[in-house]
């Protein structure tokens, strides 16, 4: 993984990156972590096929193997999933541990990251298909960051950014600087999904109007959206580590 991604990971970035991805992990499993939970589960679904199939064994679980599996699983962890033979049953009581043991860190950096990383969408970049022409293919650097972001790994080293505020390891601050090119990229994107959005249900829209009270919303329908007043609407690109809010967060 550190070949691959260039990224150099301590203990806790490569526990974090074994977990699933729902866990807000990489999918990088260590054999030793999935080898009882595939077992279990696999030995307590294929029960009913082994019994039909050779009915004079009249097969029990536990047994033999089985059951000393058993005793290996209940000296590691306090409970039995309810469906046993889904091995992303047992997974998750397997990774809920070291998950757990990652959260009660003291450090509200990575606190808010790992419980930001658990959120339904934020892996969506990891299984997004590398096409070029929708801007999905990743350079390598992006690659990179994008894995350090996830798992808390060191970026680069720190420095004095243009802005005046100190830049950490852990590269946060570029997330919300202001000095940050990237920052305007997003912006712009999602006001054209937006716009693109309302004029294919026939509603067209202009960007950044100047309206009579000296603002510049992001978008302003041309038309009536509801009761003959025009929608008008803001974008704003989160940052879940912002200085403003990370507490929240965490």
């Amino acid at each position: 993984m550190e070949k691959i991604c260039n990224v150099s990971c301590g203990k806790e970035n490569w526990s974090q990156a074994s977990l699933h991805i729902r866990h807000a992990g990489l999918g990088l499993h260590s054999v030793v972590d999935l080898s009882l939970p595939c077992f279990l589960s696999s030995s307590h679904a294929c029960k009913g096929l082994v019994n039909h199939l050779l009915p004079s064994l009249n097969l029990e679980i536990p047994y033999g193997d089985v059951n000393d599996a058993s005793d290996d699983w209940s000296k590691h962890h306090d409970s039995l999933p309810l469906e046993k033979g889904i091995q992303a049953a047992w997974d998750d009581l397997a990774w809920r541990d070291p998950l757990n043991s990652l959260l009660n860190n003291n450090n509200p950096w990575n606190h808010c990251r790992l419980l930001a990383a658990q959120e339904s969408h934020t892996a969506a970049w990891s299984e997004a298909f590398p096409i070029v022409s929708v801007g999905n293919l990743l350079s390598p650097d992006e690659f990179r960051i994008a894995i350090a972001l996830q798992t808390g790994a060191k970026i680069f080293e720190s420095m004095k950014c243009r802005c005046g505020k100190i830049v950490d390891e852990l590269g946060l601050h570029g997330l919300s600087c202001s000095k940050n090119a990237g920052r305007f990229p997003r912006h712009s994107a999602i006001n054209s999904i937006l716009k693109r959005s309302l004029t294919r249900i026939g509603l067209p829209s202009t960007l950044e109007p100047l309206t009579n009270d000296g603002r510049r919303p992001d978008g302003l329908t041309l038309g009536p959206w509801y009761r003959g007043l025009s929608l008008v609407r803001d974008a704003t690109v989160v940052d879940t580590f912002a200085q403003g809010h990370y507490k929240d967060s965490a």
